[in-house]
């Protein structure tokens, strides 16, 4: 069962997509503040982050900073910018090393959709280093 991170400080209006995403088969963690999921990802690595830009403490952008993305190929990051996201959120999430953004607030479809798209990149492009190491 793959493991997604989840990192949201209003995490009531989530529920719905997030319980979409487990009833897809993914075990999913939540988590408040940036700070719970740098501790959690430093004991574990998951699957995927799913990962507010506006969370608690620490912004979306200085979590990503602080896990130093760029070329580690650890695990996939998706930021949400949600309503307040403009153009130059996703140019400084691409620069930090996100995976994806995805800005407004997606539908427990597009949301599913996004995840399963996202991982199976991961998985290609981690077969891909694998196959040429």
């Amino acid at each position: 069962m793959k493991t997604i991170y989840f990192c949201h400080d209003q995490q009531a209006g989530t529920d719905g997509r997030l319980t979409d995403l487990e009833m897809a088969g993914y075990r999913v963690k939540r988590f408040q503040t940036g700070g719970d999921l740098t501790r959690a990802i430093a004991q574990e690595y998951p699957d995927l982050v799913l990962l507010d830009v506006l969370v608690s403490g620490k912004n979306g952008f200085e979590v990503c900073a602080g896990m130093d993305l760029v070329d580690s190929h650890r695990f996939p990051v998706m930021l949400f910018g949600g309503v307040y996201s403009r153009s130059s959120f996703r140019e400084h999430a691409m620069a930090l090393g996100v995976t994806a953004f995805v800005e407004g607030a997606p539908t427990s479809m597009e949301l599913l959709n996004h995840v399963n798209r996202e991982i199976r990149r991961f998985e290609r492009e981690s077969n891909e280093r694998s196959n040429v190491a």
